[in-house]
């Protein structure tokens, strides 16, 4: 079985996405809080196989905080069997705030298991203009330097003798 779970929220609304979603500076807790109890009820009516994938989808997921996102995969286990290893895939939207946390938690000696940043696209700035206007050049550059800053951080993280993959 596949489960997709839709997370309604983003920062802002891109002019290109015909999802539904809302901006949001993050996923209010009473949304999660319908969504746990929305799981349970559907774990009670569904019968069928293991759980194969599950994935997160929207507007951007990844505005879910550790906490939320493991409340979230707890009650999916709870609820429903998995299947040995399940493959979990949270979309995720690069932005200057997203790297921002990766910057401040995952370099700055907290752990973290994997972070993946998408630095191609620099916030939804970039889709409020036009391409090759100053706007949009200027929020390029903006992702340049971004880019730079994670780069230096991981180079400092190595340099402690920290295997990280910058990719």
């Amino acid at each position: 079985m596949l489960i997709y779970v839709h997370v309604p929220y983003c920062r802002r609304k891109c002019r290109y996405c015909s999802f539904h979603s809302q901006p949001a500076g993050g996923v209010p807790e009473a949304y999660v809080d319908t969504l746990l109890r929305e799981i349970a009820v559907r774990a009670a009516r569904q019968e069928s196989g293991p759980v194969g994938s599950v994935y997160f989808g929207g507007g951007t997921p990844s505005l879910l905080t550790p906490d939320q996102l493991g409340r979230i995969l707890l009650e999916l286990r709870r609820c429903f069997v998995w299947a040995g290893e399940v493959e979990v895939t949270l979309d995720a939207a690069g932005d200057a705030m997203l790297t921002e946390a990766f910057l401040s938690r995952a370099l700055a000696g907290r752990e973290a298991a994997l972070a993946v940043l998408w630095l191609g696209e620099p916030d939804a700035t970039q889709h409020a203009a036009p391409l090759g206007s100053p706007a949009a050049m200027a929020a390029i550059a903006a992702a340049d330097a971004r880019f730079a800053q994670v780069r230096d951080a991981v180079q400092a993280r190595r340099a402690a003798g920290e295997d990280i993959l910058l990719v």
